[in-house]
């Protein structure tokens, strides 16, 4: 024993040494405990696994349904019915549903993850959530007491939500969907409502439902197109405007928050393309969008791109 530990023995005493052992014992054995639960609550049968995360970026975190304390979520991690999802800053996680398709939890998003007659159901608190909806896979948006569902044959959907009290916005990056009241338990009780690309729903929190078109088209680059860029060149934003919007400004915006609190760039033009020279270029995933400036109402912006 060397003397540094002797003299450290004399200061806090025997008694003082073993209750410091004892206490490392009792926060690994805490831990133990803790970790074998999970490990118990993910064999169980009485537990419904619904998604296997694939990839993920930076902060994301899970949170069991009986628990109380965020932990880490990896590769291969299973999500079951009842985990919250939680993204920080610059963070997204790609998950793969056990019954078919995949979703993505973009940056800055708290979502729980419910089934519901056998479907996903994705009660987004706050923040936006990408899905691929297949045949014979529907997935189900908003709260338990106002869920809508989702069906298609292929197409890609995009949830936002800004919290509670808020209205919940789908918009249709490809394809057609149909909305349908997910509460009723006679599907014949409840009209689909359509919806193809370009449009949106608004599902307030009473449940009512609201079907608009953007008279604007982002076309270029495509939602989640990763690019790949030589030195020198820039990037070419393109978009198309109809009906009242075809003559007016438009405000463009890149912004690596899809809440687009601080935007990297913001112009106004009267145009249908905007060229990003490379010196401006953001490293990372970044998301864009264009609106019409006469009603200043905002169209969901796409879903990230990456430049390397």
């Amino acid at each position: 024993m060397s003397d540094e530990q002797t003299s450290l023995i004399k200061k806090i005493g025997i008694d003082g040494v073993m209750i410091l052992v004892a206490s490392i014992v009792f926060c690994v054995s805490v831990y133990s405990l803790l970790t074998d639960r999970e490990n118990t609550r993910r064999k169980t049968k009485n537990e419904t696994p619904v998604a296997r995360l694939t990839t993920s970026k930076n902060d994301v975190r899970r949170r069991v349904d009986t628990g109380f304390s965020w932990g880490m979520i990896r590769k291969d991690d299973v999500a079951f019915d009842g985990d919250s999802l939680f993204t920080g800053v610059d963070s997204e996680a790609l998950f793969e549903i056990e019954s078919g398709g995949k979703f993505t939890v973009e940056p800055n998003s708290l979502v729980i993850l419910r089934t519901r007659s056998s479907a996903l159901q994705f009660d987004l608190q706050y923040g936006s959530i990408s899905a691929k909806v297949q045949t014979n896979q529907p997935i189900i948006v908003g709260s338990h007491d106002v869920p809508q569902k989702i069906t298609a044959e292929d197409a890609d959907v995009r949830i936002i939500a800004d919290g509670p009290g808020h209205d919940t916005k789908v918009q249709v990056l490809k394809g057609e969907i149909h909305l349908s009241d997910a509460a009723l338990s006679n599907a014949s009780e409840s009209t689909p409502k359509p919806l193809q690309q370009g449009e949106f729903a608004h599902i307030s929190p009473s449940g009512a439902v609201t079907i608009k078109r953007t008279e604007i088209t982002l076309l270029s680059p495509s939602s989640g197109q990763n690019l790949w860029l030589p030195l020198g060149g820039s990037v070419k934003f393109i978009w198309n405007r109809v009906g009242t919007t075809a003559n007016q400004p438009v405000q463009f915006e890149i912004s690596m928050d899809p809440s687009f609190t601080q935007p990297l760039v913001r112009a106004v033009i009267n145009a249908n393309q905007f060229d990003l020279p490379e010196g401006r270029r953001p490293e990372g995933g970044v998301y864009w969008r264009v609106a019409p400036l006469a009603n200043h109402q905002m169209i969901p912006p796409t879903l990230p791109w990456r430049l390397s």
